[in-house]
């Protein structure tokens, strides 16, 4: 197993901290493992492999970018997790791998929520999004039949396991951010939906966790 934990401090809207330390964990038979950090700007911090970035003019999309597309950036990974510039592990990375024992990509289910729809809304009320592109997105989901209710998850922990399908879903997932909103966690489900790939939700608020500390955007 080829794991990658990987994250981004893009824009300086978040503060580099230490990588997860996998030493914690006790071994894993057959586990090689590294920690990656997209970065434009001269940040660096303990642990990490800093891929340095050109500046970009809209550094939010561009974090979604790497969030995404896993396989591109990893392409000799087996499984990779994402983690958020706003939060650090205290947890081995290695623990999360019982997740994708169970469906190849995993996320903590969204504690409130369980609808792209009302997260669509929410998002708008929030001013996160504009109400021109989150109707657009959703009158189309709801034109091809996406169900409401269908699962909500928070993707400021994603894990994956690099199958076929998984990366087909990757480059589907980035399609909808390129053409609608950048919500991802409004078109997550809609993606696994359309491709007909579970997601496990892992119970428990990603933000209270205790394998995870959220420290906030710098830009917060």
């Amino acid at each position: 197993m080829r794991l990658t934990v990987f994250t981004a401090w893009i824009g300086m809207y978040d503060v580099s901290r230490p990588a997860p330390e996998f030493r914690r964990c006790g071994a894993v038979p057959g586990c090689r493992h590294r920690c990656v950090a997209f970065t434009d700007s001269g940040q660096t911090a303990p642990g990490w492999e800093v891929r340095r970035l050109m500046p970009s003019p809209d550094p939010k999309t561009t974090a979604r970018m790497i969030k995404i597309l896993s396989h591109r950036w990893f392409p000799d990974a087996d499984a990779t997790i994402w983690l958020d510039g706003a939060m650090s592990m205290n947890a081995p990375p290695t623990a999360l791998l019982d997740w994708i024992a169970r469906e190849d990509m995993a996320a903590f289910a969204h504690p409130s929520r369980d609808c792209a729809y009302t997260e669509g809304e929410r998002c708008v009320v929030k001013g996160k999004a504009g109400r021109q592109v989150i109707s657009r997105q959703l009158s189309a989901y709801r034109a091809q039949g996406f169900p409401e209710h269908f699962g909500l998850v928070e993707t400021g922990v994603v894990v994956r396991r690099h199958t076929e399908a998984v990366k087909e879903l990757n480059e589907a997932w980035w399609e909808q951010v390129l053409r609608y909103s950048r919500r991802d966690q409004v078109s997550l489900p809609y993606v696994s939906w359309q491709k007909g790939l579970q997601i496990y939700r892992s119970i428990g608020s990603l933000i209270h966790h205790p394998w995870f500390t959220h420290h906030g955007h710098r830009g917060k």
